[in-house]
């Protein structure tokens, strides 16, 4: 049996981990009751396959030489620097919260310590892991679109998950993801994952299924009539094809733009967003508009300017260290009264919809330096593959664009440090990077 899981490890690993992912959050429960904290299969994924890691490091006798690969790669050190300033500085915050609040706060770190340690386990045996972790993605991202499709059909309006705490999402496709704008960003790494791996590596064998999951995904991001990810499969999808055909690359960002223009629902969604800059729809308090009252309003790019006006407070009001990892919701934020008076209240938001705004609110500018410096030298390694003529530059070239056009649409929607996003990314980012091949 040892000896089976043994030879089989990358296999095992992979299998459980982008499993998990298809559940997405449809399977979850509250550890902490009334928080936004959920536990989801992925979460159980993760621990089970970090077990596993730390099993085989000891009986190998890897700890060492585990230590000095992450410490050594040009990413891992970084994301390992900012995992353990975002640990300190909740550990510096602690006063300012509850001991429900920390907790909350701990388990968000948590996941994403599990995730980054993943990747590094991943990366340390890349050469035995990197087919495993392409064949099942490719798996996931069938079973995912899939899902998508058939929850689309049977559940058009999403309206009955409201008191779960799910917007009534009405007609948009968003898989177990349960959110389109999320599910839009994971459509992209798989068309681009595949499209890739059409032009740059052909596999006869593969070739239909190739084609017909890219353009599944296309329909998939149309779909989610998300502007964010929209965008960012502008950014994206031409940029991959752009290696291969210069023609292919400027067809299939006709079609991008082109739905910009042609009267549909994701046309429309793109014709209210004028309207953010009219500071007239807005009351005296935010930026809130009713629909009801005004029909050209947009409910909610209005709410993500709120929540980012939010953010640059809270921020600004803890420039250096911030407030705690993900204890953005529990901030005590400072604020003048009309007569001057200094009043405290607690911060009415869980978060930005800025990604970085979230990081240099919680962790301040000195983790949002580490982050950045972890984000340029995994763009770096990305851009030093794809430019090669080794075996990976085609997934280099795929992740170096949706690298881009994930950091583009954290912008708009807090995407970078969502679980279900950052993972996979994660995990081929892994394979893909030279310090990340193992020499063993």
């Amino acid at each position: 049996m040892r000896t089976f899981v043994s030879r089989h490890w990358p296999v095992i690993a992979s299998v459980i981990i982008f499993g998990s992912l298809i559940t997405g959050e449809a399977l979850q429960f509250r550890p902490v009751t009334g928080s936004q904290l959920a536990v989801t299969p992925i979460d159980l994924a993760l621990v089970l396959v970090l077990a596993g890691f730390a099993i085989r490091l000891v009986a190998l006798k890897q700890l060492r030489a585990f230590g000095a690969f992450v410490w050594r790669h040009p990413a891992w050190k970084w994301s390992a620097l900012f995992l353990g300033w975002a640990t300190l500085v909740l550990l510096v915050n602690a006063a300012a919260h509850e001991t429900r609040e920390l907790l909350i706060a701990a388990g968000y770190l948590a996941r994403l310590a599990a995730a980054f340690f993943l990747a590094w386990g991943f990366g340390f045996e890349a050469r035995r892991f990197r087919v495993p972790v392409h064949e099942w993605f490719t798996a996931a991202a069938v079973a995912l679109i899939g899902f998508g499709f058939l929850i689309l059909l049977r559940y058009p309006h999403f309206g009955f998950m409201r008191s779960e705490g799910w917007d009534p999402h009405i007609g948009r496709l968003l898989s177990t993801f349960y959110d389109p704008n999320l599910f839009g960003m994971f459509a992209i790494l798989a068309m681009g994952f595949v499209l890739a791996k059409y032009c740059f590596k052909p596999d006869r064998s593969r070739a239909r299924l190739y084609l017909v999951l890219f353009a599944a995904g296309w329909l998939a991001l149309y779909l989610t009539y998300s502007r964010s990810a929209w965008v960012a499969g502008l950014i994206a999808i031409p940029a991959i094809a752009w290696k291969r055909s210069r023609l292919a690359a400027f067809l299939i960002a006709a079609v991008f733009v082109a739905a910009l223009f042609v009267p549909t629902r994701l046309s429309d969604r793109f014709e209210t967003v004028p309207s953010l800059a009219d500071t007239s729809r807005y009351s005296d308090e935010g930026f809130e508009c009713d629909e009801r009252r005004d029909r050209e309003c947009d409910p909610t790019g209005s709410t993500r300017i709120s929540s980012v006006q939010e953010g640059f407070e809270l921020a600004l009001q803890n420039p250096v260290i911030g407030v705690g990892y993900n204890a953005y919701g529990f901030a005590p934020v400072e604020e003048q009264d009309e007569q001057g008076r200094t009043i405290v209240r607690r911060n009415s938001s869980h978060g930005s919809d800025i990604s970085l705004l979230n990081i240099w609110a919680t962790t301040g500018l000195v983790g949002l330096g580490l982050m950045l410096a972890f984000l340029v030298q995994v763009l770096r390694g990305l851009f030093g593959v794809a430019g090669g003529r080794g075996e990976d530059a085609w997934i280099a070239t795929a992740l170096l664009w949706f690298t881009l056009a994930f950091i583009a649409a954290s912008f708009f929607n807090n995407v970078l440090l969502y679980t279900l996003l950052l993972v996979p990314w994660l995990l081929l980012v892994a394979v893909t990077l030279p310090a990340g091949r193992s020499r063993r």
